[in-house]
């Protein structure tokens, strides 16, 4: 994406009724190491949410301090998705070394809707932060890999809590405290990814690929220590349901 010098957030003129949206996103580090990262980000009825060849790319080296744009465990600069939706998740890998602070911000936008929402989810302390803004978001993070800690979305917290109750209780998803079991039921589409992420932003139990069966049947996590947890569920049609349980 050429250089505006300057974020645009408004509708750029174009011949194509659908155009490529697009919008850069980088990562630098206020304390600690010097670091600075920049991703790509584009959105179009083209491409799709999975490896789209000649449009996306992945990161050939991470740095000790690092953020990266998350396809299937990869880290990517850049990626190409499905056109934008409410619903629509976009995961971030971040990793730290050390008790150091950084800055997540949009520098650039390219046909991008003025009323468009977009903002950065940090599943850590719950903060959800407007990237459409012309500030930076700056947190502070202990020494890890966090790649369940942030996320790009695009409605605001309120409205996606609503989406996740009515998904919650659509399809049934609750915590057996006396089986130590996780129980997801009436789904409406396969979970590729279960991750239980404890209140550190820090993930400690991953599950791949998991069958409706097992779900239904009861996903034993017996080996977590007593605590609170979020477990989220990204589904095959990029759908992330979360719940949060209590270990004890």
């Amino acid at each position: 994406m050429k250089s505006a010098g300057t974020k645009n957030k408004s509708t750029s003129e174009s011949k194509d009724a659908n155009p490529f949206k697009k919008f850069r996103l980088e990562f630098n580090s206020v304390t600690g190491p010097e670091t600075r990262r920049e991703l790509l980000l584009g959105f179009s009825e083209l491409t799709t949410d999975a490896f789209d060849y000649g449009y996306d790319a992945e990161n050939p080296e991470i740095n000790n301090n690092d953020l990266c744009l998350n396809l299937d465990g990869k880290n990517m600069n850049i990626q190409a998705y499905g056109d934008i939706s409410d619903d629509k998740v976009v995961p971030l890998n971040f990793k730290s070394s050390g008790d150091n602070s950084f800055e997540i911000k949009i520098t650039e936008m390219e046909n991008i809707d003025t009323s468009q929402a977009i903002y950065l989810r940090d599943n850590l302390t719950g903060t959800y932060f407007d990237l459409t803004q012309d500030t930076a978001y700056q947190f502070s993070s202990n020494p890890g890999i966090f790649n369940e800690r942030f996320e790009i979305v695009f409605q605001s917290e309120a409205q996606t809590l609503n989406v996740e109750e009515s998904q919650t209780s659509e399809n049934f998803v609750y915590y057996q405290r006396t089986e130590q079991k996780l129980y997801a039921k009436k789904l409406n589409a396969s979970v590729r990814r279960i991750a239980l992420v404890n209140m550190l932003g820090q993930t400690a139990l991953e599950f791949n690929n998991v069958s409706q069966e097992e779900l239904r049947n009861g996903l034993s996590i017996s080996n977590l220590s007593s605590g609170a947890y979020v477990a989220y569920f990204r589904t095959d049609t990029h759908e992330v349901l979360t719940k949060k349980i209590v270990v004890n």
